[in-house]
């Protein structure tokens, strides 16, 4: 294991990302969207790293916009010098806007990844790594659990 984790660390990721919406016994999965990251922290030890993240999938279509986000403190592991998983837990939203007016209710939930790194031996990093982000919401009496999918393609400096 290489020993370039040291000080700070800051990631950034881009990608597709789909939302997944589940209440009572129905489920119900969105078109292709945007997914995005970003996440700033240090190095506790060379292998582990602790972050304050966010992260998101939305979606527009027919002038609506869909988003669902993440923000919370992560931590990030590495197994090897190229894979690695990472997880947190923290506040999510869930928000629509049609352009006149725009919704937004708050919940709980998770943030949890698994990458692998496309080059080694230096202080930045490129990455593909998948990103579930499951959060869930209670309003009026009423439960549902929406969770977030991306597939990332990300920039770590080490």
């Amino acid at each position: 294991m290489q020993t370039l984790h040291r000080s700070m660390t800051v990631e950034v990721g881009l990608g597709v990302g789909w939302l997944n919406f589940s209440a009572d016994s129905e489920s119900e999965t969105s078109d292709l969207g945007t997914s995005l990251s970003f996440a700033v922290g240090g190095w506790i030890n060379p292998q582990l790293a602790i972050t304050g993240r966010i992260a998101a999938v939305g979606l527009s279509e027919n002038d609506v916009s869909v988003t669902h986000v993440f923000l919370g403190p992560a931590l990030q592991y590495w197994l090897t010098d190229q894979v690695w998983f990472g997880g947190g837990v923290g506040f999510t939203g869930f928000g629509v806007s049609d352009g006149s007016r725009a919704e937004r209710i708050d919940g709980f939930g998770f943030d949890l990844r698994a990458g692998c790194s496309l080059s080694v031996g230096g202080e930045n990093t490129l990455n593909l790594s998948l990103e579930l982000i499951p959060g869930f919401y209670s309003e009026g009496g009423e439960s549902a659990r929406i969770t977030g999918i991306g597939v990332l393609f990300g920039y770590q400096h080490l």
